[in-house]
């Protein structure tokens, strides 16, 4: 039986904050969708991507992850070589009078 310790990676994280507001869009992507297309010399823009499919923050945050997979599936030619995982979360401006929060999720197993 070894007796020796498990290395340990410290990495220091880039933090970034911001208020919340309105319209404000968090989009969480895995090295999957990061590297979708790579191997034919080609990158994924979520940029320009998030523009076109969202330019006035109206869409819902299940239309973006959809938008976002199926780009990196094209770019994948429909065969992707890794997990490709997004999570999209929006801030939407009060439209209800009743002032009740409400969370949507979906999680297929």
């Amino acid at each position: 039986m070894s007796t020796k310790k498990p290395r340990i990676c410290y990495t220091k994280p880039s933090i970034t904050e911001r208020g919340l507001e309105a319209a404000l869009t968090l989009l969480v992507v895995t090295d999957g969708v990061w590297s979708a297309g790579s191997v034919a010399g080609s990158v994924i823009d979520l940029p320009g991507l998030l523009l076109s499919v969202d330019p006035d923050s109206t869409a819902s945050a299940q239309r973006v992850a959809d938008a976002i997979l199926a780009e990196a599936l094209r770019l994948e030619q429909g065969r992707p070589r890794d997990d490709a995982t997004v999570l999209v979360l929006k801030l939407m401006p009060l439209t209800t009078p009743d002032a009740v929060r409400r969370l949507t999720m979906r999680f297929p197993i």
